[in-house]
């Protein structure tokens, strides 16, 4: 079971990017099922999802990451007895660390058959909102960006060319690694080259980002 996750603070346009990334995968044929918390930033209306051929389970008592962990662990393996999906796309809320996530996936092997692997993490960056952002929650939203693998300058069609240059230069500086790609995913620009990189690209899982990170501490 391959586990996606589009990550970013409330407001950076991940809802709207997993709805269509779910979309194109479904429409590939592929079997595609969402997790998502319920405080989401666009309302999902049961029926685009039935339309999309898609299941979905919302997570109403907490943070993916956090308080809840052990209860998404259960969901994933309730959703691959049921339906045995190729794609799971899940959307924490917009304070999750990615790699918490991880973890919490990966428990999933010990109540079941499923073998986990990860897309790249993709991580949204609102440009229009760069400077209350660096003001407001530079610490979180860096260490978002500092796990992703892409990360998605998004709404480049409302923010101006200032804070377009403030916005890279950010990501940049908090993540030397990731890709940085620039996108409207209102408008559906970019989507395309996202999907094709979640069916493509991998992400390491979280015992290995663990023991490299171990590793490194003890060469220190």
């Amino acid at each position: 079971m391959r586990i996606a996750q589009i990550t970013g603070f409330l407001g950076s346009g991940k809802t709207t990017l997993l709805i269509d990334v779910a979309g194109a995968l479904s429409r590939r044929g592929i079997r595609t099922a969402i997790v998502m918390n319920d405080i989401g930033e666009v309302s999902v209306d049961a029926r685009v999802l039935d339309d999309l051929g898609l299941e979905a389970k919302e997570l109403p008592d907490g943070c993916i990451c956090c308080q809840i962990s052990g209860q998404l662990a259960d969901t994933l393996a309730t959703i691959q007895e049921k339906i045995q999906p190729e794609f799971v796309l899940i959307e924490p809320t917009g304070v999750a660390k990615p790699w918490m996530v991880k973890r919490a996936t990966e428990y999933t092997e010990g109540s079941g058959p499923a073998v986990i692997s990860h897309a790249p993490v993709i991580t949204l960056l609102d440009a229009s909102r760069i400077d209350l952002l660096l003001r407001a929650v530079r610490r979180t939203v860096e260490s978002q960006l500092r796990e992703a693998n892409i990360i998605v300058i998004n709404k480049v069609d409302v923010a101006d060319s200032d804070a377009l240059s403030q916005a890279h230069a950010f990501a940049r500086e908090a993540n030397a690694h990731a890709r940085i790609v620039e996108a409207s995913v209102l408008h559906k620009q970019g989507t395309d080259a996202l999907v094709e990189a979640i069916l493509s690209e991998q992400s390491t899982r979280y015992e290995d980002h663990y023991e490299q990170a171990q590793a490194k501490r003890v060469r220190a």
